[in-house]
């Protein structure tokens, strides 16, 4: 008897959120609370999130800007882990990694363009990172292998004792926005709807900034802390896609309508000595879910790495192409060789099928599997 699978339309999609990488945030924040001024930072996300929560636990005033309705950005929407070497839940797990190994890897994956200097930082910092957010209550103990790391080393969080799957980014942003808004809801503010202009410069340093909200400019004076700028979703007249990667600009993104490289725009305008670099090197994500009654739709749901990490097969025409738990470029270009649009039309996207077992349901998260089954993106 066969196992039951499920089946999925796939697609490449660009900059897609996959697994986290966080900067330990005690060594994040602590140039700016060095002062005694307030802290502006731009940007709500993990990054801005966590800034924000170590400036304020030392003693400054932080106010939160973000043009968006609700903090979170595309962290809100990763779904395959956050990675890290000697963490608590690998060493309970009897995983043997080391920050060595996860150098490596990086830096592999990197094809001689990372900074080995802040992959190392990176890499030994991460299980600090790991205990910071357990001392938070976000103890990510389940440790999976996902594709470009020689172990696991990608960290989850388990299902609920009901069996309530925990979405990694959207778990992790709304813990440390209930530490905002609760324990540190006097020195916090956020304030969304609010569209970064530009900085203020005094004398040759930052000394604040100008933002819109409501349509109203106003200033804040402080340290500033930058958080954002990604512009996998920049459609534009300016559009930073299609200057630095044009080939791509017409790809679909799992990156919400607000990734529109503002930050960066304002900064290059103001000429404040702002060098960009690598700005062509736009990740693509090998697996988007194509919704297959608007396969064209620009925006897609992600298919996180998670799916293949817990045994997911691709499929192009029934036949396996490519290894799954490959880097990300390897996976798009073996998809690029081998696939065809979905049902044969020019005008579809690139498609291949990845097949789960009930094991691999299980193991990803059934209760997950439902959600996407109640978007008809997955079937039985």
């Amino acid at each position: 008897m066969f196992p039951r699978v499920f089946r999925v339309c796939l697609a490449a999609t660009l900059g897609a959120p996959g697994a986290l990488a966080a900067k330990t945030p005690s060594s994040l924040a602590s140039v700016a609370c060095a002062m005694t001024e307030p802290v502006i930072v731009v940007g709500g996300g993990l990054a801005g999130l966590c800034a924000s929560i170590e400036a304020a636990k030392r003693g400054a005033n932080v106010t939160i800007i973000d043009k968006e309705a609700q903090l979170g950005g595309n962290s809100a929407k990763a779904s395959s882990g956050m990675n890290g070497a000697n963490t608590e839940a690998q060493k309970a797990s009897g995983i043997d990694d080391s920050v060595e190994k996860f150098v490596e890897d990086t830096l592999s994956s990197g094809d001689g363009l990372a900074s080995p200097e802040l992959v190392t930082v990176l890499a030994e910092q991460s299980a600090e990172t790991h205990q910071w957010l357990k001392s938070l209550g976000l103890h990510l103990s389940d440790v999976v292998q996902l594709g470009g790391h020689s172990t696991k080393r990608t960290h989850r969080f388990p299902a609920t004792a009901e069996g309530k799957p925990q979405p990694v980014g959207w778990t992790l942003v709304s813990g440390l926005r209930k530490v905002l808004e609760t324990e540190l809801k006097e020195l916090v503010k956020a304030r969304t709807k609010s569209s970064f202009k530009e900085l203020l410069l005094e004398e040759g340093r930052v000394a604040g900034l100008r933002f819109v909200a409501e349509g109203i400019e106003e200033e804040l004076r402080g340290t500033v802390v930058l958080t954002s700028g990604g512009y996998a979703n920049d459609h534009a007249e300016a559009s930073l896609l299609e200057k630095h990667a044009p080939q791509l600009a017409k790809l679909p993104t799992t990156n919400g309508p607000f990734a529109t490289g503002d930050i960066i725009k304002a900064l290059v305008k103001q000429d404040v000595g702002v060098q960009t670099t690598l700005m062509d090197k736009v990740q693509i994500h090998p697996t988007g879910f194509i919704e297959v009654k608007q396969p064209n739709f620009h925006t897609k749901f992600l298919a996180p790495e998670a799916l293949r990490g817990s045994g997911g097969i691709l499929l192009c025409h029934g036949k396996r192409f490519a290894n799954e738990l490959g880097r990300r470029d390897y996976l798009t270009d073996e998809m690029f060789k081998h696939c065809k649009p979905l049902f044969d039309k020019e005008e579809n996207p690139l498609a291949a099928a990845m097949l789960l077992t009930e094991e691999a349901v299980e193991k990803y998260g059934s209760g997950a599997m439902g959600f996407y089954k109640f978007k008809g993106l997955v079937q039985d």
